[in-house]
């Protein structure tokens, strides 16, 4: 059995069952779509917790009551709502909707990002760059930013048709940026693991072939270390350490960002003025010239990092990691 299908069968078996029954309710529906986002969160390794039916806080007083919920880790934080409807429902119907008091805005007033889901398919709503969130989220103000079909249908549904593997694919990845690209971040275990995953990314991107350029990188970074990179497993270990180096300097350059009182915005391009060791300042500065960029690939890993830092709830990120 493929990944794909320990992943996504039993949730097919389920909503094939529920759709071809009379009684089914939209809240029938709810454990199935738990349980699936609870599987792919623990494929994906990251600690987010999956619930239904909750009651969230507003901050201007009453609360509202989202049809799933994903929380950072063990603890209480919402990271994004979910809002679940029928499979007759057209994802972004449930998008653009002001119904229930315009609903969905407030769930991106307070999360930034929701997930809608009609059963046989998901979509991330987000809000346009530039918008306030000091009040519930207006249509016109929302981006439908990905949607996954599963099921083109309820028709289709309820005949138990197969759904598309690749389609499950892509659903891994909207449930990935919903919790790594837009959700804000409270717990140490969530960050460490979403940074993790950037890493082995960045690692993945480097280029096959060193150039002269990167091998005289890879001498001034042996120098510091005090070791030598040669060979094929040299190489190897090369490209570990330097992605190691670089993720744990541009952490520890945050943490000493956010100590400083965040006089202006954090930039990976300038963790020279918080790195007080030499070489962590040198390669930071080294990536900032345009060919190392090139070469190595790296400013985009960078700046996603860097994205993922500034989503960071500071108080209640170090109220709960425990620093020298």
């Amino acid at each position: 059995m493929t990944d794909s299908q320990k992943l996504f069968d039993p949730f097919a078996e389920e909503v094939h069952r529920l759709a071809s029954a009379k009684s089914t309710t939209e809240e029938s529906y709810y454990p199935a779509i738990k349980g699936l986002l609870t599987r792919i969160l623990d494929f994906l390794q990251l600690p987010f917790d999956v619930r239904t039916s909750t009651s969230e806080s507003r901050a201007q007083g009453g609360h509202d009551l989202p049809d799933f919920a994903l929380y950072d880790g063990p603890g209480e934080f919402l990271v994004v709502c979910g809002e679940a409807k029928l499979p007759g429902v057209e994802l972004a119907e449930i998008a653009f909707s002001e119904d229930r008091n315009n609903q969905v805005g407030r769930y991106l007033a307070q999360t930034g990002a929701v997930l809608v889901c009609n059963v046989r398919g998901f979509g991330l709503v987000t809000v346009k760059q530039g918008t306030s969130r000091q009040k519930p989220v207006p249509a016109t103000d929302r981006i439908l930013e990905h949607t996954v079909e599963l099921w083109p249908s309820t028709a289709v549904l309820v005949a138990g048709h197969k759904y598309a593997p690749a389609a499950v694919r892509e659903l891994e990845d909207l449930i990935e940026a919903a919790v790594t690209r837009y959700a804000a971040i409270a717990e140490p275990e969530s960050l460490a693991k979403v940074l993790a995953r950037q890493a082995r990314q960045a690692k993945q991107d480097l280029p096959a072939q060193f150039s002269q350029a990167v091998a005289g990188l890879a001498e001034d970074f042996g120098k510091a270390l005090g070791v030598t990179f040669e060979g094929p497993e040299g190489e190897e270990f090369f490209r570990s350490s330097l992605i190691q180096t670089v993720f744990y300097g541009l952490f520890a350059g945050w943490t000493l960002w956010v100590r400083t009182g965040r006089r202006k915005p954090f930039a990976w391009e300038d963790l020279g003025e918080y790195l007080k060791i030499p070489f962590l300042g040198e390669l930071f500065y080294e990536f900032r010239h345009p060919r190392r960029i090139q070469e190595l690939g790296l400013k985009k890993h960078l700046d996603l990092a860097t994205e993922t830092l500034s989503r960071v709830d500071v108080d209640a990120f170090f109220s709960r990691f425990q620093h020298p």
